[in-house]
């Protein structure tokens, strides 16, 4: 018998052989970087939006400056071309109107940014405060870095305007004092000290009362009026 073997078998190479191996596996894409990439841009817009929101809605950081002169607009009628006085006190500088039915007085002081964006003055709403009310505004057409707040000698109808950071204009309002009986001799004023207007900042429009810096309006009466002004 012929002699027989016990050693290992070597499978012979061919194509049989090499269907029988597993394909090889595929290198698998990471999808972690693009989900970080995906998730700094979500934050970016979320913070740019808050920072949006935040800067629309906060004080705009406009101011009226303190009260250049008080006067009557028509001085003639009152031989008193200089205007009116003012008395100093805890809260500034106030002026008390004398009331005179139908009376309409000037103030002229300047209107200031003292914010970090510029904004845009659309409107300044006329307002009632019973016995007296705000009649409108009018501006100068020289800007600050022209003619400093305070001397401004000529005045425009009022248009929408644009008051860059730090940036302020020379403005002149207007009051006009009710149709009312004489006053009472009542010790009594009615005071403002400030005025709404409507501006854009970034676009987005709102109201806000801007203040009179270190001044007060009032005119000295009490009592009924029969033509108050209300609006």
């Amino acid at each position: 018998m012929p002699d027989t073997s016990d050693g290992d078998v070597t499978p012979s190479a061919g194509p049989q052989g090499e269907a029988a191996q597993a394909p090889a596996a595929r290198p698998r894409r990471r999808r972690g970087g693009r989900r970080v990439v995906v998730g700094i841009a979500l934050l970016v817009v979320v913070a740019g939006a808050v920072w949006w929101r935040q800067t629309v809605m906060a004080d705009p950081k406009l101011v009226f400056t303190m009260f250049n002169r008080v006067l009557e607009a028509e001085p003639q009628a009152t031989g008193n071309p200089e205007g009116i006085p003012g008395k100093e006190t805890e809260l500034g500088t106030r002026y008390d109107v004398a009331f005179k039915s139908g009376r309409r007085v000037f103030v002229e002081l300047g209107l200031r940014n003292d914010g970090g964006h510029a904004v845009q003055i659309d409107k300044v709403p006329t307002a009632g405060f019973y016995y007296f009310g705000f009649a409108g505004m009018e501006v100068s057409p020289d800007k600050e870095s022209k003619t400093p707040i305070g001397p401004a000698t000529t005045y425009q109808p009022f248009t929408p305007f644009t008051l860059g950071a730090g940036e302020g204009r020379n403005v002149r309002l207007t009051f006009r004092l009710a149709d009312c009986n004489p006053p009472s001799q009542e010790a009594g004023s009615t005071s403002i000290h400030g005025l709404l207007l409507r501006y854009k900042v970034l676009g987005l429009g709102r109201g806000w009362v801007v203040p009179f810096e270190k001044s007060v309006l009032a005119v000295a009466t009490t009592g009924v009026c029969e033509h108050p002004i209300n609006d």
